[in-house]
């Protein structure tokens, strides 16, 4: 099952490039790591519905025994002022964790809140991009070992040049599992860096 899950994320990350390079929008692509995690996300903006249509997807790597994949979809608009963008949309999850000597499937689809506020769009001098982003799945949108998801994700953005920016964040993620075994719970919470440009 493992080797599937990641080809079909590769496969769909390579799709977003290719859309990315013959479409009018833009593409985004991250890495953030700390000490235990790697992180790696590739999104994909175009207009669509009179709105902000963002696609895209990622993959951490974490020494705590758990690996994720994701690809989500979401919708989100300016609101109230320039600088603020809001969004909402959907995100399947697949993986794999390790908790208390036992292994999980981790599969879900859950849903996505999202905000961003942009400083260059009110301070031309001030390159700086706060943003924050809730992911959850309760227990009818979770699916084999996993009985729920919640990821949160907030940090800024410092960007060097128009298109190429430093990130530095915090990352919070919670999944219950429950099989005919045992019940567990894997929470992992970590401050990262990393470096996100965008063509």
């Amino acid at each position: 099952m493992g080797n599937t899950i990641w080809t079909i994320l590769f496969t769909a990350m390579v799709m977003l490039l290719l859309a990315a390079t013959a479409g009018a929008g833009s593409v985004s692509m991250e890495i953030n790591a700390n000490t235990d995690d790697v992180a790696g996300v590739v999104e994909y903006d175009s207009q669509a519905f009179g709105a902000v249509l963002n696609t895209g997807g990622g993959l951490i790597f974490s020494d705590n025994d758990y690996t994720l994949g994701n690809l989500h979809i979401a919708l989100k608009d300016e609101l109230f002022t320039p600088a603020l963008t809001l969004g909402l949309g959907f995100k399947g999850l697949v993986g794999e964790a390790n908790v208390s000597q036992e292994d999980y499937d981790v599969t879900a689809i859950g849903f996505v809140l999202l905000g961003e506020y942009d400083f260059r769009k009110i301070y031309l001098n001030f390159p700086v991009l706060i943003f924050a982003e809730f992911s959850g799945a309760p227990d009818p949108l979770s699916f084999r070992d996993t009985t729920s998801y919640m990821d949160f994700n907030t940090g800024i953005r410092a960007y060097i040049v128009r298109t190429a920016a430093i990130v530095a964040g915090y990352r919070v993620i919670e999944i219950n599992f429950e099989d005919s075994n045992s019940s567990d719970t894997l929470t992992d919470d970590a401050w990262y860096i990393g470096l996100r440009l965008t063509f």
